[in-house]
């Protein structure tokens, strides 16, 4: 279940968000540094494919709501994070065309200045890459419906822009 998932992401050294082995786990922010930048990472959920919450602790998972994302997105930035990035386990499976919640949400969430990159996952196929906006020094921000990405398709990380901010701490692609 969700705590043999996460000792086992926790032995092999890959952070994780969005689930939690107790309340407390629940209420912390996923924060990360990669070279000399410090990285959130916030995940959330529209549920568990119609099984319910692990004993009704149903805050084993972070649900999407809205005013909940963006004040957890607040308060990476408080804490300090020059990247925020939210994912979000949402769509229809086997639909390449996002949903409504989707189309609503996004523009709203990406619109926010404390989300910088809104990677989707669950639909099992591959969903549009959209800019959405401009912000950070004129690089536009990203909404990805979908990271199941086929071969040949380029990864994220080609598509995204770095921000200025981050480009002038030496941060590079890999």
């Amino acid at each position: 279940g969700v705590k043999r998932t996460l000792d086992a992401l926790d032995a092999a050294g890959i952070r994780h968000a969005g689930s939690a082995r107790t309340p407390q786990e629940a209420a912390t922010t996923t924060l990360l540094e990669v070279e000399g930048v410090r990285l959130a990472l916030l995940s959330y959920t529209f549920g568990f494919n119609g099984i319910p919450a692990p004993g009704g602790e149903t805050w084993r998972s972070n649900p999407i709501d809205e005013r909940r994302i963006l004040t957890d997105a607040g308060a990476a930035r408080q804490r300090g994070a020059d990247v925020v990035v939210v994912a979000l386990h949402w769509g229809d499976e086997y639909n390449h065309d996002p949903n409504g919640q989707q189309q609503a949400l996004a523009p709203r969430l990406i619109g926010s200045p404390d989300i910088d990159l809104l990677l989707g996952h669950h639909a099992h196929v591959v969903q549009p890459i959209e800019a959405v906006g401009d912000r950070m020094s004129g690089v536009p921000q990203v909404a990805c419906f979908d990271t199941s990405f086929h071969r040949g398709q380029p990864a994220v990380a080609e598509l995204v822009p770095l921000p200025r901010e981050i480009r002038d701490k030496g941060v590079q692609r890999y």
